[in-house]
C-alpha cells in the first residue's frame, strides 16, 4: 500500500504544470512500475499517462481484458505498434482494421467476410500479390461493376478458367471483349451460339484477323444475309470451298463464276445467256 501510495503521489506530482523535472519523475515512475509489479486495477492510470510512460510491451504482457476495459482510442493503439499476433487476439472492429493497414498475411488469417472486402477496395497490386486461388474468387460472387473497376489483366482472366455460363451472364461490353484480345483457341472453346455473335456486331476487320478455319464457319451455319453483309473478298470465298448449292443461292457475279471453274452441269442449271456460254469455251457435246 505504501509503495502504491508513493507511486500515486509521484504520478500526481508529475502532472503538475511548470515542473522542470517532470520527465525525470516519469522515468522514475516507469522503474517503479516495473520493479514493484503492482496489480493493474488499484493503479487505474489514465490513458494519457500510459502513453507518456512509453512502457515496453514484453514486461507488461497485458491481457486482452485490460486493453479492452480502458477503451483506449484508436490512435494510441496505432502508436503502440503491437505485434500482429496480439492484434488478431484483440478482435478489433472493422473500422480499426482499415486504419491499421495490416499486411496480406494477417488479412488471410482474419477470414474477413465479403462485405468487409468490398469496403476495403483493395488495389489491383494487393489482389495480385495475395495470389488467391480460383475457388475463393468464385465464392465471392463479385458484381460486374467491381470486376470492371479492377481492370484485371488478361493473364489473370485466362488463369481463372471461367466456364461459358459465367461469361455469358457477365454481359461484358464489346469494348472490353476487343481489349481482352482473346486467342482463337479460347473463342473456339466457348462455342458461342449464332445469336450472341450477331448481337456483338463485330467489325469485319476483327473477323478477318480471327482467321477461323473452314470447319467452324460451316458449323456456325451463318445465314446468307450475314455473308452478304460481311462483304468477304473473292479470295476468301475460294478458300472456303463452299458447296455448289450455296454458291447458286449467293447469286455471285459472272466474273466470279468464271474464276470458280465450276463443272458443266451446274453452269447449265444457271441458265446463263449465250455470251457467257461462248466465253466459257464449253465442248460441243454437252451443248
Amino acid at each position: 500500500m505504501f509503495a502504491s501510495a508513493g507511486l500515486t503521489g509521484l504520478l500526481k506530482i508529475s502532472q503538475l504544470p511548470g515542473l522542470e523535472s517532470q520527465r525525470q519523475l516519469l522515468e522514475l515512475a516507469q522503474i517503479l512500475l516495473l520493479e514493484l509489479k503492482l496489480p493493474r486495477q488499484p493503479l487505474e492510470l489514465p490513458q494519457a499517462l500510459l502513453l507518456e510512460l512509453e512502457l515496453p510491451r514484453q514486461p507488461l504482457e497485458l491481457p486482452q481484458a485490460v486493453l479492452l476495459e480502458p477503451e483506449l482510442p484508436q490512435a494510441p493503439l496505432l502508436e503502440l505498434k503491437l505485434p500482429q499476433a496480439l492484434l488478431l487476439e484483440l478482435e478489433l472492429p472493422q473500422a480499426l482494421l482499415l486504419e491499421l493497414e495490416l499486411p496480406q498475411a494477417p488479412l488471410l488469417e482474419l477470414e474477413l467476410p465479403q462485405v468487409l472486402l468490398l469496403e476495403l477496395e483493395l488495389l489491383q497490386a494487393v489482389l495480385l500479390e495475395l495470389q488467391l486461388p480460383q475457388a475463393p474468387l468464385l465464392e465471392l460472387e463479385l458484381p460486374q461493376a467491381l470486376l470492371l473497376k479492377l481492370e484485371l489483366p488478361q493473364a489473370l482472366l485466362l488463369e481463372l478458367e471461367l466456364p461459358q455460363a459465367p461469361l455469358l451472364e457477365l454481359e461484358l461490353p464489346q469494348a472490353l471483349l476487343l481489349e481482352l484480345e482473346l486467342p482463337q483457341a479460347l473463342l473456339l472453346e466457348l462455342e458461342l451460339p449464332q445469336a450472341p455473335l450477331l448481337e456483338l456486331e463485330l467489325p469485319q476487320a476483327l473477323l478477318l484477323e480471327l482467321k477461323l478455319p473452314q470447319a467452324p464457319l460451316l458449323e456456325l451455319e451463318l445465314p446468307q444475309a450475314l455473308l452478304l453483309e460481311l462483304e468477304l473478298p473473292q479470295a476468301l470465298l475460294l478458300k472456303l470451298e463452299l458447296p455448289q448449292a450455296l454458291l447458286l443461292e449467293l447469286e455471285l457475279p459472272k466474273a466470279l463464276l468464271l474464276e470458280l471453274e465450276l463443272p458443266q452441269a451446274p453452269l447449265l442449271e444457271l441458265e446463263l445467256p449465250q455470251a457467257p456460254l461462248l466465253e466459257l469455251e464449253l465442248p460441243l457435246q454437252p451443248l
